[in-house]
């Protein structure tokens, strides 16, 4: 979804057959209900180490990213994930060819401690990296993302973007493009990052999404 994962939380706490347990255990206390979400956020942070150890990057991302870095792209990475957890990801092995390819990173926890002022749907974490690079037209910043959250940040900040069928989606275009149709207009949808990354080397990219 793209958001700070404790707001994920939540979300799923008033989702349809979930609300109605939240509703029972916490008997309509707010109080309750908020150190629900921080409990099972622990329980999250905790497990998830453990969990994406072994995760391999998808093929064709890291060529991809080293070319587009060699020719002079500015790549950043936009995250609901903490520093915490972004730090370690980047430390395993199979990610540590990404820090150095990648010009910064904006994780959740610098929406409000790190100058950032609203997390996505909003277009702070994209218009941060635009400060930092100095770029001033948002038409000259593509998204690639494969949140709704991540389409509609990018829509909010008037640049073209892309979304992706990996990561929540698990590869399967036609879940990615059903749910791209509730955002209210077409848009480019491509399997993944190495997929857009190509086109972006080709110089085909831009008239490309430009055309959505």
């Amino acid at each position: 979804m793209g958001r700070p994962k404790l707001e994920h939380i939540y979300l799923i706490l008033g989702t349809e057959g979930v609300c109605g347990q939240v509703q029972r255990y916490t008997q309509g206390d707010k109080g309750k209900f908020l150190n629900l979400g921080l409990e099972l956020y622990g329980e999250f942070s905790r497990q998830l180490p453990d969990a994406i150890k072994d995760t391999v990057p998808i093929p064709g991302v890291r060529e991809v990213a080293e070319r587009l870095k060699g020719r002079g792209d500015k790549l950043w990475l936009n995250t609901g994930y903490s520093q915490e957890i972004v730090k370690f990801i980047l430390s395993l092995p199979q990610f540590k060819w990404v820090k150095p390819v990648i010009s910064g990173y904006v994780c959740s926890d610098d929406v409000t401690s790190g100058g950032v002022t609203k997390g996505r749907p909003h277009p702070d974490m994209i218009q941060h990296a635009m400060v930092v690079e100095k770029v001033e037209d948002p038409r000259k910043v593509l998204v690639i993302d494969d949140t709704l959250d991540g389409m509609c940040a990018a829509d909010n900040n008037q640049s073209p973007s892309i979304l992706v069928a990996s990561g929540i989606y698990q590869h399967n275009l036609n879940e990615a493009i059903h749910q791209a149709r509730t955002l209210g207009r077409a848009r480019c949808i491509m399997e993944t990052f190495a997929s857009a990354g190509r086109l972006a080397l080709d110089d085909m990219l831009m008239e490309m999404v430009n055309k959505w």
